[in-house]
């Protein structure tokens, strides 16, 4: 009883702290709406030659564009005590916003910034954005031999190729498709990661604390990592040299997951599936879930349970296969041949 009629001072009590910080700003600007700033609209045309981009958007969302017209510019839709200008030097286009308002304005602004970049050429060096709470959009038809992505509270959707990608998010998606990349390295605390009609040709890391993992149609030259903490991991019609995917808490399906060297599975809770998978060899770890696959070609199983039960084919040909769970059944087959 105590405890609930504490809580209710405590909420009382941040309740009128707010309203007093509400009628001193509001005491501040002269009880005027209009003092805390409108929104205004901004085209500006970018001169200058330029092969990189650096870009700080802070807030806003972020499109980046073929231009329509042949030019390069810069559309903004923000509150008018926010200024994006767009400068070249040495090379480098570089945006960054400029934020003149007072605390108090900015506690009660609760617009959306909007930021588009069209760009007049296609290929790039290199592009680095870095914001706190917009989300991004790259539009297909660009690109950039590297590519650095860090956001706070955002989603990143790209279409473009990006040469060597890094990409850091602490909370949001992230989804790329229908493109091609060198490299890629995938950070993210919360959210989930779509990845779809991708060529790699060399490798990819992706580590996901919270949230879903998802491959699909993923040509891979190199080595693929996964890590993930509490997440599902969906794979269909990937592959690549080496695949090595651990999950703490989570299921994992795969589907025409191709893997020319070793594939490694690992997770602690969770049920396994592969369908229509294959690999020079394979070891799967799971501690409390079921495991079971339909593979291509012939191995040699070696298969334990502590508690569940086991059907795996008796070979004598082809690469090993370890499978081991502590509870849960184990189940393979080989695909029949046409």
């Amino acid at each position: 009883m105590r405890k609930t009629k504490w809580l209710y001072i405590s909420g009382a009590i941040i309740f009128a702290i707010g309203i007093i910080i509400f009628i001193l700003s509001m005491a501040i600007v002269g009880f005027s709406f209009d003092e805390l700033g409108g929104v205004v609209e901004n085209n500006t045309e970018i001169s200058g030659d330029f092969n990189s981009i650096v870009i700080d958007t802070s807030t806003a969302d972020l499109k980046i564009q073929i231009s329509s017209d042949g030019k390069s510019s810069l559309q903004t839709r923000a509150n008018d005590k926010i200024i994006y200008r767009p400068t070249v030097e040495n090379g480098i286009l570089t945006i960054k916003g400029e934020d003149n308002r007072k605390w108090y304005e900015r506690m009660f602004d609760f617009g959306d910034d909007d930021v588009v970049l069209s760009l007049s050429t296609t290929q790039y060096e290199s592009l680095s954005i870095k914001g706190s709470t917009g989300n991004i959009v790259i539009s297909e038809g660009l690109a950039f031999a590297k590519g650095e992505i860090a956001v706070s509270t955002a989603d990143v959707k790209i279409e473009s190729s990006l040469g060597n990608l890094t990409v850091s998010i602490s909370t949001g998606d992230f989804s790329m498709k229908n493109t091609a990349l060198e490299s890629l390295n995938i950070k993210g605390t919360t959210g989930d990661i779509i990845l779809k009609n991708i060529d790699v040709s060399k490798g990819a890391a992706i580590e996901l604390t919270t949230g879903d993992i998802s491959l699909e149609n993923i040509n891979m030259g190199g080595a693929l990592g996964i890590v993930g903490s509490t997440s599902d991991l969906e794979m269909k019609n990937v592959k690549a040299q080496s695949l090595n995917a651990k999950l703490s808490t989570g299921e994992m399906e795969l589907e025409g997951v191709v893997i020319d060297g070793e594939m490694k599975l690992k997770t602690s809770t969770g049920d396994m599936e592969l369908e229509g998978c294959d690999a020079s060899s394979l070891k799967i770890e799971s501690s409390s879930g079921d495991v079971s696959g339909v593979l291509l070609t012939s191995k040699i199983f070696y298969a334990t349970s502590s508690t569940g039960d086991i059907s795996v084919p008796k070979s004598t040909q082809g690469g090993l296969c370890e499978v081991v769970t502590s509870s849960g059944d184990i189940e393979f087959k080989i695909a029949e041949k046409n």
